[in-house]
């Protein structure tokens, strides 16, 4: 029998420091609570490296097995998973990759619990995309 409150994750809370809740970024070098979007992404090259952050609003703490997802352009790209008894807080995974992405228009997607394992409070903010702009565009 479940005692307590339900937590809430929340994948569309950007943090402080944070330029949105996916940043995507030139270098690996962004930190907790420091992640902010360049003027340029370099497409077609490997220095992309990304951050994102989840945050749980509580008040109640997260089960065994949460999975918070990235996909690009609706591939799955990288998770991070946590174990159980996380409270409230804001989760970040900074300076995964590099990654190349070629030149153009692609959608990033944060899913908090991706695999559905929290009973939340808030169902409905588990999801953000953001669009985001690699150059030079190449083509063949």
């Amino acid at each position: 029998m479940f005692v307590g409150a339900f937590p809430n994750l929340n994948a569309t809370n950007t943090p402080g420091g944070f330029t949105y809740p996916i940043v995507p970024r030139r270098t690996g070098d962004a930190g907790l609570g420091n992640a902010l979007i360049p003027a340029t992404l370099d497409g077609n090259t490997a220095d992309t490296w990304v951050n994102w952050a989840i945050l749980n609003e509580g008040p109640g703490l997260t089960p065994q097995g949460w999975e918070s997802r990235l996909y690009i352009d609706d591939g799955f790209w990288a998770s991070f998973a946590l174990g159980p008894n996380n409270g409230p807080a804001s989760y970040q995974a900074v300076n995964v990759g590099p990654t190349t992405i070629e030149g153009g228009r692609h959608s990033m997607t944060s899913y908090a619990d991706y695999n559905g394992a929290v009973l939340e409070s808030n169902e409905s903010d588990n999801a953000w995309t953001g669009q985001y702009v690699w150059s030079p565009l190449l083509r063949p």
